[in-house]
């Protein structure tokens, strides 16, 4: 018998099923008995992790920071440690004398487009070329020259209708779209020469990239201090019970809880083996400002008797006392392996005869 808490109350329960369900004697012999510990670890540990950081902050435009607290040496600045493990917080602090407000060099913080070069518009000629004769078959008689050149009027393929030139005078000789001209008026500007500028949208002037429109700048270096949330979980340790075992006790069993801050001893009930697995994930890790372990854990206790050896036995406490739990023992789920082999094997057998 082990130190266990309770695992007396655990092998009696597996005596009773014995005696209850029946076995191939009317006595069932624990002293026999084959006892493993296989309890059930979960645990899962919280921290609070503090970093600090400076870095040079420019701002556009007017800024206050007279709310900001100040400090000379980030290092040295201290701030409320988090209530509890897992807490977040974040301090902005502004190094003392280190902020500078400054007139950007453009004054009101707009610059002469670039674009149009502060006019506000953009050059466009007057005309364009015809986009319906292409300014070469402008007329059939003149070619847009106003000297008649042929005789008779040259047709001139896809152009559709045409109308009296301009030019020459022709009838039904010059192109509908520019009567003979050859360009017609640009529909951007109407002939005006002059379009607004679409940077600036005809005002001439654009924000100052440099300072985004503010005419000013305020720069100055920030320390910034975060407190984050960490989370760590801790596998447990082989061996383990069987999936169907873990699942009931998962659902059922009256697991045990502890909350592990720093510098407290560890459950004195806690295996070895999840100790040791536990022990070195309790270090502290830099910047570590406050750290809890959340421990949950089920005693389960596997038990082999030599009366049935075709059965397992897993037993745990539950609200109401010990269940026990039966699975087929290793040497029973072996023989129903070649059992089920050797049926293949027979099975491909006949079907390789027939």
């Amino acid at each position: 018998m082990s130190d266990i808490p309770g695992e007396r109350a655990l092998l009696n329960a597996v005596e009773r099923r014995l005696l209850t369900r029946g076995t191939s004697t009317q006595t069932v012999n624990m002293t026999t008995a084959e006892v493993r510990w296989r309890p059930v670890f979960e645990c899962r540990i919280v921290r609070t992790v503090e970093s600090r950081t400076e870095q040079e902050r420019v701002h556009h435009g007017k800024k206050d920071l007279s709310g900001r607290p100040t400090y000379r040496k980030l290092d040295a600045y201290t701030v409320t440690p988090p209530a509890k493990a897992g807490d977040e917080q974040q301090w902005e602090l502004v190094l003392r004398d280190s902020v500078r407000q400054e007139h950007c060099s453009c004054g009101n913080g707009e610059v002469a487009c670039d674009r149009c070069q502060g006019r506000g518009a953009l050059t466009c000629p007057a005309s364009r070329i015809c986009p319906a004769c292409g300014g070469s078959e402008s007329c059939g008689r003149c070619d847009g020259s106003g000297v008649r050149r042929h005789d008779r009027i040259v047709a001139a393929t896809g152009l559709g209708e045409r109308v009296t030139c301009l030019k020459c005078g022709a009838l039904e000789a010059a192109c509908r779209g520019c009567r003979g001209r050859g360009r017609v008026v640009c529909p951007d500007c109407a002939g005006t020469e002059s379009v607004p500028c679409p940077r600036c949208d005809s005002q001439g002037t654009i924000a100052h990239t440099a300072c985004r429109g503010a005419g000013r700048t305020v720069t100055w270096t920030e320390g910034l201090i975060r407190h984050t949330r960490s989370e760590e979980r801790v596998p447990q340790p082989p061996p383990h019970p069987p999936l169907f075992v873990r699942y009931l006790a998962k659902e059922t069993g009256s697991w045990r809880t502890a909350a592990l801050a720093p510098g407290d001893k560890l459950p004195h009930d806690l295996p070895a083996a999840h100790q040791s697995a536990l022990k070195p994930r309790l270090t502290q890790v830099p910047g570590e400002v406050a750290r809890c372990a959340h421990l949950r854990y089920l005693p389960v206790v596997r038990v082999m008797v030599p009366d049935d050896p075709h059965r397992v036995f897993y037993a745990f406490p539950e609200q109401g006392g010990p269940k026990v739990v039966a699975v087929p023992s290793p040497r029973r789920v072996a023989q129903a392996a070649i059992v089920i082999l050797g049926a293949a094997v027979l099975l491909r057998v006949l079907f390789a005869v027939l």
